[in-house]
């Protein structure tokens, strides 16, 4: 159904005189011109900020070389804060052995960049699940026999553990998620720490069970 069309602005230009238009057209431009050089002013102070960026990142990379080198580890590096989708298998492990670089120094990862370091690993190793495709059959409502037993298991693994910290409701949503994602798997009681731990890091539910099945699936599986 088509939406009806307010005249009423239209009958009210009509209705002003040659002066008053003459002032709104000179009121609009001024408007025009005043937001367009704030938007340029916005697009080169974010074009000088990235360029300061990626400066940083290759200063960053220069000093990861040199520590490689001297402490005979692996100086395949490019540093990066991110990981990006687009990596392929030669990117992606210069970026990990960058990281892996930086757990050698005296403060290893600093905890603000944990999460976008783990994200990135657990996007790389599941990056064959199309996780926007099976959402939704992850998370619906509906139980069935298996996820009633995973749930009591987990109840009971988490009243054994006695941690107050844990989210059982989200410890729930993330276990059975992964049981429905892989079906031959029984459970296990570990799987409440890991699943845990994993959404203290990343506080969010769909990468904290991304970040399991990297764990359970990629980095523990023979």
């Amino acid at each position: 159904m088509e939406e009806e069309v307010d005249f009423r602005g239209l009958e009210e230009l009509r209705a002003l005189g040659m002066h008053d238009l003459q002032c709104i057209l000179k009121d609009l431009k001024t408007e025009s011109q005043r937001y367009s050089q704030t938007l340029v002013h916005l697009l080169v102070d974010r074009d000088r900020v990235m360029r300061r960026r990626e400066e940083w990142m290759v200063r960053m990379s220069d000093v990861l070389v040199r520590y490689a080198d001297r402490n005979q580890l692996d100086r395949n590096i490019k540093f990066n804060l991110t990981f990006t989708d687009y990596y392929n298998d030669q990117e992606y492990k210069k970026w990990i052995n960058s990281w892996s670089v930086v757990t050698q120094l005296n403060k290893g990862i600093l905890r603000q960049w944990r999460r976008k370091v783990w994200e990135g690993v657990a996007l790389y190793n599941t990056r064959q699940i199309s996780w926007e495709r099976v959402m939704p059959y992850l998370t619906h409502d509906k139980t069935n026999k298996r996820d009633i037993e995973w749930k009591q298991g987990i109840v009971k693994s988490v009243e054994q553990f006695g941690s107050r910290d844990i989210d059982l409701g989200a410890i729930e949503r993330i276990l059975i998620a992964y049981s429905r994602l892989f079906p031959a798997v029984m459970f296990c009681p570990e799987f409440c720490l890991i699943a845990s731990v994993a959404m203290k890091l990343m506080e969010d539910e769909t990468l904290a069970l991304k970040v399991v099945v990297c764990i359970l699936e990629y980095k523990i599986s023979p």
